[in-house]
């Protein structure tokens, strides 16, 4: 839901069925810049719960869906780091660069996607307006072979559950986004939808 330009996004339920919950703009973005601004939050990420922001292409599987995913999860494993850029497929390593988030601070990520390449970062936001001063802790750029071509793909974002049926502690979860913006390559008009 939307409160004060923010978008909650929660997951919550009885765990007995599969549990997902998401958001998908209805038009194909492109090329650019995707802004995601989150809201800190203090509630420790469950091990089985993953948060994705990502583009998807849900008709073209030859090109893996044209995913690029910015994720936030321990895939079950408390030992993991807790972050992650991606180009799928996922299974060749040099499209993976995991890093580790504290998300109890308020947060800025970005993915830049051109023709060539697709580059990542991401920073701790320690200011209090739009022109927040940013801490960066992680950065990523990857040239994909072959080269990753927009098409019909669309922003999406999500907090799911990993292998299992409901989170190991048993609670809710919900991440807050303050910001999306898409910044379209070749033009100076932004997209900000909040």
């Amino acid at each position: 839901f939307f409160s004060s330009r923010r978008r909650h996004t929660r997951l919550q339920g009885d765990w007995s069925s599969d549990v997902c919950s998401s958001d998908l703009l209805t038009e194909s973005l492109g090329y650019g810049k995707y802004i995601i601004e989150l809201e800190g939050n203090p509630a420790k990420l469950d091990k089985d719960l993953v948060v994705g922001f990502f583009t998807y292409d849900h008709v073209d599987s030859l090109n893996h869906h044209r995913e690029i995913d910015i994720e936030f999860s321990r895939w079950g494993n408390e030992n993991n780091d807790n972050s992650q850029y991606v180009l799928q497929p996922f299974v060749i390593a040099q499209n993976v660069h995991r890093f580790q988030s504290d998300l109890s601070r308020r947060s800025r990520h970005e993915i830049n996607w051109n023709k060539g390449c697709v580059e990542f970062s991401s920073c701790y936001l320690t200011g209090e307006n739009d022109s927040l001063p940013c801490e960066k802790y992680a950065s990523w750029s990857h040239k994909p072979r072959p080269r990753l071509q927009k098409n019909q793909e669309k922003f999406s974002m999500n907090v799911w559950i990993f292998k299992t049926d409901f989170p190991s502690d048993f609670n809710d979860y919900e991440f807050i986004v303050t910001r999306f913006e898409f910044i379209p390559y070749k033009f100076h008009n932004s997209l900000r939808l909040f």
